[in-house]
């Protein structure tokens, strides 16, 4: 049985839940097609096919009643909250490896423009592109 339809039936919240909570990811994607490619790069994904509709009647039993619907809002919530964190958290990693990144492009626009004044070439401008043409020039008038 494929991971697709294993999960048919199941709501976006309630294979997250199952990924967080069973698998302990943290991250599992954020639509359904990235929650089956989650389970679908799992070692054990047999395991987790079979173990799914087992899932899912549990959840069908415990949403019988009317008390748990508090529980399932309760979870939800959660869900967003956790949701919520993870993102801060991405959004943090990702404004730091930008912040990485554009000081690695400061430090090799700094060495291009060194190399073109060791040549006795002007640095003038900001673009790579006019840049490297002109070290490349100069590295083959050379030879």
């Amino acid at each position: 049985m494929a991971v697709s339809e294993a999960a048919k039936g199941f709501t976006y919240s309630e294979l997250r839940h199952y990924i967080v909570k069973r698998l302990q990811i943290a991250a599992p994607g954020k639509s359904m097609k990235q929650l089956l490619t989650t389970i679908s790069n799992q070692d054990n994904v047999e395991q987790i096919v079979k173990e799914l509709p087992q899932y899912k009647m549990i959840l069908a039993k415990g949403s019988a009643g009317n008390g748990n619907k508090v529980k399932r809002k309760r979870h939800e919530k959660q869900d967003k909250d956790d949701d919520e964190e993870v993102e801060k958290e991405t959004d943090d990693e990702v404004e730091k490896e930008t912040e990485d990144e554009e000081d690695e492009e400061e430090d090799a626009m700094t060495m291009l423009k060194e190399e073109l004044a060791i040549r006795g070439l002007t640095s003038k401008g900001n673009t790579y592109a006019f840049l490297v043409k002109r070290l490349i020039k100069s590295l083959r008038d050379e030879d």
